[in-house]
């Protein structure tokens, strides 16, 4: 936003003709969009342009202007009455929104030799292929009017500029982030063939040659004047991470809580040249202005951007930590924990904290275990994974659970599906956590694909026959327990009948794995009041329905074939379906739900209007159904609510491209999900690239089968 013209906004001096905003509701941003006249361009345009070789067009030039696509033609700017429709459309297919945060190279232009404009197309073609779906593009210098603008104009902009966070912050947007600026052998072949560009400059809109672009040998912060009779281009070569508006748009958008929402572009897509930059944590208002103000403070072309950029960042920032529940950290350096430590105790609704990709020391590690102190959501998760430095995070968990309550769910699973060296607990770390265990907060524990041997199992089954050990659900599969291990959880085993534990992949012998297994299933029939099986089976559809409200922690339903018609056999098990889901509504222990071979598409949106408020079932196996794409689209719509399923198994059923769409969408906005297995069903090529462009976007790492 630093290069819009030389007439400055005063937030102060324009009424504040919208509400407070919004940021989760679509029905909000559309109404920005709207009343500030802020134009979305169609991202097929800015191909053309790209093709062509042309330069991003103001604002003013793209006011009614058509373009050829498909046989006919299309208006580069969305339509109001577009935005209204996308504001009510909760379907797959909706038109995706990419806020485009840059630098402005030069002070007339903000990209003038096309490199910006290269690095949208190339993304977003990419993201075409993938989806299928129109996506609409906020660049400021094609979406606001610039200078130089008549009275109208000057309001809608003065509208816009005092919500611009919206357009970062809004849950139904996505940033796109180009931090370089163009790489000098592409400007300096630009200049030397004076590429031509239309800039308003010496006050007229003309084309102007890049032999005309000048750079200061000395930036100063802030440009004290602009001279309107001048005939050059001006350019910038501040730093993205120094300027200003660039700082705010990046910290606005890492407010929506997960990092795969603001994506960075101009690094490879696959990470091979994107791992030098430093993510930043949610900064709180207070550390904001020390910043600013500082010696070695943000810069601003135009000083008075400075106080509306410092109260809109305070505005976002108190307005997402208030009402976040999930926030994934990925890449945060060690120095940035110390920002993070700060901010949590801001976010009082916060069930689920990512750390992904994270490094860690001892400075990083001690403010965590304080700031994890003041998380205060009931049942909590942490999820932490491919983690450098991980005995200090193992270090702050464990200081911090010995007072927290709140939290009761820890995953440090050493599960990685990127290339490099992963750190795993050992034995050491694990008896560090075992002490923390003694406290009595975490139910549910996941160790699994970690070196602890037989001494950090040992300590574990001490902590587990401990009276104040709260830990119902106990993952160590793919470890090294060894026979002295697992003699030490039998042993815990018959002291504490309530744990599950998975011990899977830890090379035992025979004897040791007949032993636990028949050990956890004697406790568990001794915590399971009502057989799933056998009221399927038997039970009235009101009986079946009030007893699993209280059954243990498996719900299993194999609902065999009959050898009636399958019209028929639908009407047998819907009435059954339709009591597994009301009672998964009340349900408050059950983690797994088996159901197979009798669901179709009505019964699979029976059951995800339950998923969709359920916040106890981790596993969901629907494999050998009948679902298909409108069944999958109920799944996922209720995926894009339920933040508590790690693995679902839809393996066997019907579902098509469209269904394919429409879970890949929820798994990029639900990064709780781990895995899904989609084998054997009807996905074609359309559904298998949505599928497959997951494991290129930087989000929590999860198994595509």
């Amino acid at each position: 936003m630093e290069g819009r013209g030389p007439e400055l906004v005063k937030a102060s001096e324009s009424e504040h003709l919208l509400e407070v905003s919004d940021l989760v509701d679509p029905r909000q941003l559309a109404k920005y969009l709207i009343e500030a006249d802020v134009g979305l361009v169609r991202a097929q345009y800015l191909w053309q342009l790209h093709r062509e070789g042309g330069s991003l067009p103001r604002r003013q030039e793209l006011d009614g202007v058509r373009f050829p696509l498909a046989d006919r033609e299309h208006d580069c700017l969305v339509r109001s009455d577009e935005l209204r429709h996308w504001a009510e459309d909760d379907s797959p297919q909706r038109p995706q929104i990419f806020a485009i945060s840059h630098c402005w190279e030069s002070r007339e232009h903000p990209d003038p030799c096309g490199y910006q404009l290269g690095l949208i197309h190339d993304y977003t073609r990419k993201h075409d292929h993938a989806f299928d779906c129109e996506m609409w593009v906020f660049y400021d210098y094609c979406s606001l009017c610039q200078y130089q603008r008549n009275q109208q104009q000057e309001q809608s902009f003065r509208r816009a500029m005092q919500q611009m966070h919206m357009l970062y912050a809004h849950n139904s947007t996505t940033t796109l982030r180009i931090e370089t600026l163009t790489p000098e052998p592409q400007l300096q072949r630009c200049r030397s063939e004076g590429r031509q560009i239309w800039a308003f400059v010496a006050g007229q809109l003309q084309l102007v040659s890049l032999k005309d672009l000048r750079f200061e040998d000395d930036h100063p912060d802030v440009v004290p004047c602009f001279n309107p009779e001048c005939p050059y281009l001006h350019g910038y070569a501040i730093p993205y991470r120094q300027r200003g508006w660039c700082e705010a748009e990046a910290q606005w958008s890492a407010m929506r809580g997960r990092s795969h929402s603001s994506v960075r572009i101009d690094v490879d897509m696959e990470g091979r040249t994107g791992r030098s930059y430093q993510v930043k944590a949610p900064m709180p208002p207070e550390l904001f202005r020390q910043r600013i103000f500082s010696s070695e403070g943000l810069k601003f072309t135009w000083r008075s951007d400075l106080m509306q950029v410092v109260a809109l960042q305070e505005e976002v920032f108190r307005e997402k930590a208030k009402s976040c529940e999930e926030l994934l950290q990925k890449g945060l350096p060690d120095e940035e924990f110390m920002t993070l430590a700060v901010a949590l105790r801001c976010f009082t609704k916060l069930r689920v904290l990512h750390l992904r990709k994270c490094q860690i020391r001892e400075r990083g590690s001690d403010a965590l275990a304080k700031g994890l102190q003041t998380l205060s959501a009931k049942n909590a998760k942490i999820i932490c994974s491919d983690i450098d430095g991980l005995s200090f995070l193992v270090k702050a968990l464990s200081q911090a659970l010995r007072s927290n309550r709140a939290v009761t769910c820890l995953d440090l699973s050493a599960q990685s599906f990127s290339q490099g060296t992963v750190q795993k607990m050992g034995d050491a770390d694990t008896k560090e956590l075992a002490e923390a265990l003694k406290f009595g907060a975490i139910v549910e524990l996941n160790l699994a694909g970690n070196d602890i041997g037989p001494e950090g199992t040992k300590a574990i089954a001490a902590a587990l026959k401990t009276p104040s050990c709260a830990v119902l659900d106990l993952n160590l599969e793919g470890n090294c327990m060894g026979p002295e291990g697992a003699e030490a959880l039998l042993e815990a085993l018959e002291v504490n009948r309530s744990v599950h534990i998975g011990y899977a992949g830890n090379g035992l012998e025979a004897q040791h794995m007949e032993a636990l297994r028949e050990a956890l299933e004697r406790n568990r029939a001794m915590r399971t009041t009502h057989d799933c099986k056998a009221l399927l089976g038997s039970q009235s559809d009101i009986g079946l329905g009030n007893g699993l409200s209280s059954t243990g922690a498996v719900l299993k339903a194999p609902l065999k074939r009959s050898t009636s018609s399958k019209v028929r056999d639908m009407v047998q098990v819907r009435p059954k379906i339709q009591a597994m889901s009301e009672s998964l509504r009340m349900n408050s222990t059950s983690t797994h739900l088996h159901l197979k071979w009798a669901m179709d598409d009505v019964a699979a949106k029976e059951l995800a209007a339950s998923l969709a408020v359920n916040s106890t079932v981790t596993h969901v196996d629907l494999g050998g159904n009948k679902i298909g794409d409108d069944g999958a689209q109920a799944l996922a719509s209720a995926m894009l609510v339920n933040r508590t399923v790690v693995f679902i198994d839809l393996s066997g059923n019907q579902i098509g491209d469209l269904g394919a769409k429409a879970l890949a969408k929820a798994l990029r906005e639900n990064s709780t999900i781990k895995q899904i297995n989609l084998k054997n069903n009807k996905i074609g090529p359309k559904g298998r690239k949505a599928l497959q462009v997951l494991q290129l976007e930087p989000t929590e790492p999860r198994t595509l089968v």
